[in-house]
Formats: structure tokens, C-alpha cells, sequence
């Protein structure tokens, strides 16, 4: 009988083990979009938190710096179970990097023991397919040997952070699209000062312009009230050229300045705050991919 029990369970352990769930790209939980500061998409939990935590914060700091997204994935079973292919078309089809291609995918597999590395067209000539092979050889690869799945994927991060921040040419992509200089900034606004200063100059003369002898010399010598509608002041203004004593009559409004209102409250339906509360609370803000694409740069390895 107790032959038969052992023999059992033993079957049992076999089809559990048999069935383990393999992942489908577009099943993988995509950490990223929930918590701007996720990046390891680990469904099973095979990383510890604290192993999380390491190699999330080693990814902020790289986009941070230098604008590379990344994407990593902690799975059992995939399917394909080409790690190549898997890891590809998870960064193909959530738009790992930015506009400048600027995304690494990272796949850790246990059950087909491998480490890939997937790069966008970006970071291939700071990350070529030796330095990846290199990163997964010397600080990864010893560690999964022993499924030390933390061990190995804490240095593997370490690394590549000291590699990426040690690039100048991975400037932020806000910084090489957008940086100026104080000088530029002053010579800009100091432009558009003149130039809408100069409109208003030209603005003005224009009206003061007397159509008859052509000198700018009229001046305001009377003006008729003649009501408000919705708010608004109408005026018949009379002006006199000082040069030919020209007269001519012209037609003005302005807005009732002397009614409350403007600003004082919100209109019916504004009042009280945000909705839902505002900003109380704390929940994570999601983060986005900026839809880079990717060749067939990276590298693999088994352990």
C-alpha cells in the first residue's frame, strides 16, 4: 500500500510539474504601465522583493540619466520557447525605448535556462553582442548555474548600469532634442519682447494716423456712453487731428471692469476640487513605453 502511495504522488508531482503555465507575450503582465518604477515583470514571483526592488531602481536610474527603457521579464515557461524570439517580440509589441530606439528587453527563462538580452537600434553600438554575451558570462551566468536567480540578475543590472551611465554620447533624449543654452533663452525672449512691442508701437501710430493730412495726430476730444450689453461698454469717441483739425468719429467698447465675478468663484458645476478627491491618496503612477523598435541586436545564453 505504501508502494502504491509513494508510486501516487510521485505521478502527481510529475503532472503538476507537466503543467506548469507557459507565458504567451501578450499574457506577460507588463509591470512598467502599472508603476512608472517597475520595470522586472515577475508573474510567479521566482525573484525575491528585495532582488525586485534592486533591479527596478538600477533601470530608473538608467532611463533617468540616459533615456533607455527597459523591460524585463522573470518567467518559467515561455511559449515560443525560443528565448530569441520571445524576448523580441515583447519589446516589439509594447514599444520598448523611445523615439531614438533607446530600449533593452531582458528575459530570464528557469525552465529553458537562459539569459537573453534583446536591444532596440539605439544602444547597439554601446551595447554590441559581445558586451551582452560578456555581461550574462561574467556577472550573471555563474550565479544561475546554482539558481541563484536573485544573485544573477542583481549584477546582471549593476552591470549594465555602470556601462550605460558611463556613455556620454546616451545623453537624456529630452536634453539632446530641447537643450539650449542661457544665452539662446535670452536672445529668444528678447526677440519676441521687441517684436510685440514693436506691433504694438505700429498699432498705435495707426490709429492716431489722421486719414486727411497723414500725420499721426489725433487726439481724443470727447466720448458718448451709450450702454452695456452682456457685460459690455459701447462709446462713440470723437478725435481731432492737432495738425489739420481733421474730425472723425469712431466706434469702441470695452469690458465692465467695475462687476465682480471674474475669478471670484467657479461656475455651477466646478466647485469643491478634482474629482474623486483630487490628489489624496498615493497610488503608483504608470509609467508608458515610447514606441521604439528593435533589430536583432542583444545576445543569449544557456547555463
Amino acid at each position: 500500500m505504501g508502494k502504491k502511495l509513494s508510486a501516487l504522488v510521485i505521478c502527481i508531482l510529475f503532472i503538476v510539474a507537466g503543467s506548469a503555465r507557459e507565458w504567451k507575450v501578450q499574457d506577460v503582465p507588463i509591470a512598467h504601465l502599472e508603476d512608472r518604477n517597475r520595470y522586472v515583470c515577475d508573474p510567479e514571483g521566482i525573484l525575491s522583493n528585495q532582488a525586485r526592488f534592486e533591479v527596478d531602481a538600477a533601470m530608473r536610474t538608467i532611463e533617468d540619466s540616459t533615456g533607455v527603457q527597459a523591460l524585463i521579464a522573470v518567467l518559467p515557461e515561455i511559449d515560443p520557447n525560443d528565448c530569441f524570439e520571445f524576448a523580441y517580440e515583447l519589446g516589439q509589441q509594447n514599444g520598448v525605448g523611445t523615439r531614438n530606439d533607446k530600449g533593452i528587453v531582458i528575459l530570464l527563462c528557469t525552465g529553458e535556462r537562459c539569459i537573453q538580452f534583446v536591444t532596440g537600434y539605439g544602444i547597439e553600438g554601446v551595447m554590441p553582442d559581445a558586451v551582452c554575451r560578456s555581461i550574462q558570462e561574467k556577472h550573471m551566468n555563474p550565479h544561475f548555474r546554482n539558481d541563484d536567480w536573485d544573485g544573477g540578475m542583481i549584477q546582471g543590472a549593476k552591470a549594465i548600469e555602470a556601462l550605460l551611465l558611463d556613455e556620454p554620447e546616451l545623453m537624456p533624449e529630452d536634453d539632446m532634442e530641447d537643450d539650449i543654452t542661457l544665452g539662446q533663452f535670452a536672445a529668444t525672449f528678447v526677440t519676441i519682447f521687441l517684436t510685440f512691442t514693436g506691433l504694438i508701437v505700429f498699432v498705435d501710430r495707426r490709429q492716431r494716423r489722421c486719414p486727411k493730412c497723414r500725420k499721426v495726430a489725433l487726439k481724443k476730444i470727447s466720448r458718448t456712453y451709450h450702454g452695456k450689453i452682456h457685460g459690455m461698454k459701447y462709446y462713440t469717441s470723437l478725435f481731432e487731428c492737432q495738425n489739420c483739425h481733421h474730425q472723425l468719429s469712431r466706434e469702441e467698447r470695452e469690458y465692465d471692469d467695475s462687476q465682480g465675478g471674474h475669478g471670484g468663484s467657479f461656475p455651477h458645476g466646478y466647485g469643491g476640487g478634482f474629482p474623486g478627491g483630487g490628489f489624496s491618496g498615493g497610488g503608483p503612477i504608470g509609467g508608458h513605453y515610447g514606441g521604439g523598435h528593435f533589430g536583432g541586436g542583444g545576445a543569449g545564453s544557456r547555463f
